[in-house]
């Protein structure tokens, strides 16, 4: 098969799991969005809070987390895919070469300072100046500075436990596709065995 022929398969299977990671949602626009202007108190209320919780770290591991998962998956199917015409061996660095350049996309679409603003008006829409003074102070206290300590490794757990939860069900879920598609074929050539014949 041609290198062409090969990276077509490999970018749509890459696509392919990459929007059923975002659970199908279209990709957004590449340009930052408007974001109207915030009360000055409540703006720096949110900027505290951000300083005092550092979303951006958990931006990063929940995106670290991710790319561990999506570079398991997308090895193994792509593997199984190559294996039908070739040795997968053989294009391993094209394979790395293209995930690199979907890890680069992630990276450039989920910059904190590209999307703080975002984050800002997010919280500005959700919170009263009352209820953002209430969690600073919380965040401030003794309890709320263990929550923002354990927090990653709290994350870090409940991936563990995704991660054991999906592991092994591949094999199930490709039977399920396989079982599918061979009914939806039975299927089709019976109506098409039953239909009448065209004069």
């Amino acid at each position: 098969m041609k290198l062409q022929q090969l990276s077509a398969k490999l970018l749509l299977f890459c696509l392919f799991s990459f929007s059923l990671a975002l659970f199908g949602q279209s990709a957004p626009s590449s340009k930052p969005a408007s974001v109207p202007a915030i009360d000055p108190k409540k703006a720096a209320l949110i900027e505290e809070l951000f300083r005092i919780t550092k979303p951006e770290t958990l931006i990063e591991q929940a995106l670290g987390q991710y790319k561990a998962a999506f570079s398991q998956a997308a090895t193994q199917g792509f593997n199984q895919e190559v294996r039908k015409f070739d040795d997968p061996a053989k294009y391993q660095a094209d394979f790395s070469r293209l995930q690199e350049r979907v890890f680069n996309l992630l990276n450039q679409r989920l910059n904190w300072q590209k999307i703080k603003p975002q984050y800002m008006q997010a919280y500005s829409d959700t919170f009263s100046t009352d209820e953002l003074s209430g969690m600073l102070a919380f965040y401030r206290s003794p309890a709320g500075q263990a929550y923002i300590n354990k927090t990653p490794g709290l994350m870090a757990k409940f991936g563990a436990i995704g991660q054991q939860q999906m592991a092994g069900t591949g094999p199930e879920i490709q039977k399920m596709m396989n079982d599918f598609m061979a009914d939806l074929k039975k299927r089709s050539d019976a109506s098409h065995a039953n239909a009448p014949a065209k004069k």
